[in-house]
């Protein structure tokens, strides 16, 4: 990728960081990914890119510290943002790729279990993934779409951390390899 100039030499630890997860997920399954079939599969997939997804999501939030020595590293803040910005693109096409993926496990014969993942309902934690993702959808048609002021621009991307607070309940509250599997949510904290 760096070659085709897509990741800078110094975006690939950003990019490492965020695929720590998927490392940590390789190694607590033992060998069970989900290959039997495609419905396991795509759940597999589905759990991958939440795992990454959020680990890019974070480390996004990293990027915009403007530290000094950060803004060295990328060659500049033009730089660095330009990477936010790419890393942001990617991290949010794997969360809304996330509950598409999972879903796929019970259809045709669950839909309306396959619509819990598309649909507020009863279980808060699963209302904290639906209600982080949908406000995720809403901050970025905003700043993609729609020509704000910089103040504007700035607060919506502000309220980004409180979708990440939202996405933290969700992913700790609801029963998954995180939740089963300690190394992973340390990480991930």
């Amino acid at each position: 990728w760096s070659r085709a100039g897509l990741i800078s030499v110094n975006g690939r630890t950003a990019i490492l960081l965020s695929l720590i997860p998927l490392f940590i997920w390789l190694a607590v399954r033992n060998g069970n990914y989900g290959l039997d079939d495609i419905k396991a599969f795509s759940y597999s997939l589905g759990q991958i890119a939440a795992l990454v997804g959020t680990a890019m999501f974070a480390t996004t939030f990293i990027l915009t510290l403007r530290l000094k020595k950060m803004e060295d590293y990328f060659g500049g803040l033009d730089k660095l943002y330009t990477f936010h910005h790419k890393m942001g693109a990617v991290s949010f096409i794997l969360l809304l790729f996330h509950p598409l993926l999972l879903l796929v496990k019970f259809l045709p014969q669950q839909v309306k279990l396959a619509a819990s993942f598309l649909i507020p309902g009863a279980q808060w934690a699963y209302n904290f993934g639906i209600i982080a993702l949908a406000l995720m959808i809403i901050l970025l048609v905003m700043t993609f779409f729609i020509r704000m002021k910089y103040q504007n621009w700035k607060i919506s991307h502000k309220l980004m951390g409180i979708v990440y607070m939202i996405a933290i309940f969700h992913f700790f509250f609801v029963t998954t390899d995180i939740s089963r599997f300690p190394v992973l949510k340390y990480y991930m904290i």
